[in-house]
């Protein structure tokens, strides 16, 4: 392991107030341009999109959307189109369409093209396709505890719920993966540095045996997580209380006027002795043909809890954890026969990283410091995805998969924070770092490209390049004033890295 710490100069700053929750910033192409945008809710109900222009002003703006705690971005429609989506702390979900708006001048206000009300309490979100049939689906987290998985409906021009997990432990995160054999995964974050991963399996009897009174959770009966074993798996029956069930009836807006109650009949299933729900299904008007096909696939599949992963620390099994999957990697940890790496990582509130593949812990990397945010983005241009964990006082830690460290320290305290591709003017997307303080100031650092996350060694660098110390003194003997002077000034300030430096040294 070795670590290093770098300064980063270059930032925009963007005009935004009002508080904020850590979930309600994202980036994503919303207006199909190619390029990504920056969005944030506040709990004043003010949406904002910006663009990577020097000005700073937002790009597009919403208001009156009451306490936005998550935003995300995705196909949500399945029509090849991206979506924005905001949801409220009362369950207000709103649904914007962008896509080919860039002519509407700068700073235009927006309405959304669809509201609906879901259940209260939802703190995170994600847009993902983990289904059999590869539809976008609209996975959501309450602080409830429970997974609710809802589904764009044509029929009904709302979205429908599909699922419905109930989890014994709080929810921190979600995110997706790609096992060894490309299934697809959702992960969800639980305290300690464990996930749940979720996934569609086929729809057969025995994967939901009869459940008695004694193997249902209580208050009394859970076990601690740190009982499972080392290779991360726990026991799903003594954790996750898994319940599929029917959210009660939603309100609806009058622009909602399509009645439910003619076209599905709940089918409830419950156990036979303590009268729980174990299931339910939704029969649906056979009248119907534009879910025909989708429809009779998901029927054979069910969504399928595969039990916790990783163990529970030990000095702090309550704290808050973060999630980030499908880390792509180019290591010899994986087999080259391997289609996916399954490679995850996780941060906890009390300082813990862990880097885990196949659901077995690889290292671990423990800091002084409160981390609360993850991301992975490929920072050294590499084709592998480094992870980037922020702290609540600012100190960002860039990791690579052989646990290397790059520590950055931000100038202030930090309520959010989020690190990915940020489309420039005119330009490409770069990656970027995004803070949020809590004095109304979001700054974009964009210049943050790395040569190498392990720091950089001259000597060996020109070593391994056949180059040696003597004939760097011969080339210096021949060089001109004005050479030497750019080449100090290069090796001062980083306008040359080292393998511009090795190319002169070879070229003379």
């Amino acid at each position: 392991m070795n670590s290093r710490s770098v300064s980063f100069v270059d930032r925009l700053e963007l005009e935004f107030t009002g508080n904020h929750f850590s979930h309600a910033l994202t980036l994503g192409d919303v207006d199909g341009d190619g390029l990504n945008e920056f969005i944030i809710g506040n709990v004043e109900g003010q949406l904002s999109v910006f663009k990577g222009n020097t000005s700073g002003k937002p790009w597009r703006s919403a208001t009156g959307l009451g306490s936005i705690t998550c935003v995300t971005t995705g196909d949500l429609f399945n029509t090849g189109k991206v979506q924005l989506i905001c949801i409220n702390a009362m369950g207000m979900c709103y649904i914007f369409s962008l896509y080919r708006s860039s002519k509407s001048r700068t700073g235009s206000a927006v309405e959304p093209v669809h509201t609906q009300e879901l259940p209260p309490n939802i703190k995170v979100m994600i847009i993902a396709s983990i289904a059999p049939d590869n539809k976008e689906e609209l996975f959501v987290g309450h602080t409830d505890r429970y997974i609710g998985v809802y589904r764009w409906t044509n029929d009904f021009n709302r979205l429908e719920l599909r699922h419905r997990l109930t989890l014994e432990r709080q929810i921190g995160s979600l995110s997706v993966t790609m096992t060894s054999d490309g299934r697809s995964q959702l992960l969800v974050s639980q305290v300690g540095g464990t996930y749940v991963p979720l996934e569609y399996v086929e729809n057969v009897e025995d994967l939901f045996p009869s459940i008695s009174s004694s193997s249902m959770l209580s208050d009394n009966s859970t076990k601690d997580i740190q009982d499972s074993s080392d290779t991360g798996r726990g026991d799903k029956e003594n954790y996750i209380n898994m319940s599929l069930e029917n959210e009660p009836e939603e309100k609806r807006r009058a622009s909602d006027s399509v009645s439910l109650k003619q076209n599905k009949t709940p089918k409830v299933s419950r156990h036979s002795s303590t009268g729980d729900v174990l299931e339910t299904k939704i029969r649906r008007n056979s009248s119907r043909s534009s879910f025909k096909g989708s429809e009779s696939l998901l029927s054979r599949y069910r969504l399928h809890v595969n039990g916790i992963v990783g163990i529970a620390q030990r000095n702090s099994p309550s704290s808050v954890t973060e999630a980030v999957g499908d880390l792509t990697s180019k290591s010899d940890l994986f087999d080259e026969e391997q289609k996916h790496s399954n490679i995850v990582a996780l941060c906890t509130l009390g300082g813990c990283i862990r880097f885990m593949k196949d659901e077995k812990k690889i290292w671990e990397h423990q800091v002084d410091h409160n981390l609360f945010a993850i991301s992975k983005l490929d920072v050294t241009n590499d084709g592998q995805d480094e992870i980037i964990v922020c702290s609540w006082n600012g100190v960002t830690y860039i990791l690579d998969h052989s646990r290397n460290v790059v520590r950055y320290k931000f100038e202030d305290n930090v309520c959010a924070f989020c690190a990915g591709m940020f489309g420039f003017t005119s330009e490409h997307n770069k990656p970027v770092l995004i803070y949020s303080t809590f004095f109304n100031k979001i700054y974009v650092y964009h210049n943050i490209t790395l040569s190498s996350i392990p720091p950089s060694n001259l000597t060996l660098q020109l070593s391994r390049k056949a180059i040696v110390p003597e004939e760097i003194g011969r080339t210096l003997q021949s060089m001109s004033d004005e050479d030497k002077r750019r080449l100090i000034q290069g090796l001062l300030y980083n306008t040359q890295d080292i393998s511009t430096i090795i190319s002169y040294f070879k070229n003379q």
